[in-house]
């Protein structure tokens, strides 16, 4: 009778090897769709999309307007809001006669608590075309703005997966506004990140346009 001893080894080895291949794949697909899902959760949760429109909403009622209008006016494809940016929080003569200037230094310092609490670690507007603006990173010499954007590479990330901010006939596609976005940073326990504790969390809020600002509105992204 013929021995087979040896065909049946190599047999076993080739099926062994087959499985453990298969148990590779299948291991490194769930893996990248739980990376995935971790990514989408540090993406608009819902807490974070509902601190940012609040954000929005506070700031437009002060100065946040002028940012937009010096994007417009120096053709910016962004701006930056900083925690004692004065310029969010000085009267407006023309529209708040008789408002008192400690008025507008108790919201500056209010502003920086809320920074604090929400655990902020920066703020941008944002053009609505935001696949110009990734898609120029290095074209820092036409748009030198776009640094600060740039050098954040998870903010890069975040505004990849939005869309741009438009509205389209069968025809013709019109910018509808900008994004506010908001990047916080915290810990693990919900506490200010650290420097071995990180964790960021991204969230936006469009800013639709009106060509009257009486009739301007908002609606979350």
């Amino acid at each position: 009778m013929k021995n087979n001893k040896g065909f049946v080894f190599i047999e076993t080895m080739i099926v062994t090897m087959v499985l453990i291949t298969s148990l590779i794949l299948i291991y490194s697909m769930f893996i990248k769709d739980t990376n995935k899902e971790n990514r989408v959760i540090k993406y608009d949760d819902p807490a974070k999309v509902y601190q940012a429109y609040f954000l929005e909403k506070y700031l437009m009622s002060y100065n946040l307007k002028s940012k937009m209008d010096e994007m417009k006016e120096k053709n910016l494809l962004v701006v930056s809001v900083y925690k004692d940016y004065k310029g969010l929080f000085e009267p407006d003569t023309t529209d708040l006669e008789g408002v008192m200037q400690s008025d507008f230094e108790g919201e500056s310092a209010f502003f920086k608590k809320v920074w604090s609490t929400y655990n902020i670690n920066k703020i941008f507007i944002v053009d609505g075309y935001v696949s110009k603006v990734s898609s120029n990173c290095s074209n820092l010499t036409k748009y030198p703005e776009l640094k600060i954007i740039c050098s954040d590479k998870n903010m890069i990330n975040y505004i990849n997966t939005l869309d741009d901010y438009e509205e389209c006939t069968d025809t013709l596609c019109k910018k509808r506004g900008n994004y506010f976005i908001v990047e916080f940073c915290e810990s693990k326990n919900g506490k200010a990140c650290t420097a071995t504790d990180k964790q960021y969390y991204f969230a936006s809020v469009g800013i639709k346009e009106a060509s009257d600002e009486k009739a301007r509105n908002y609606c979350a992204s």
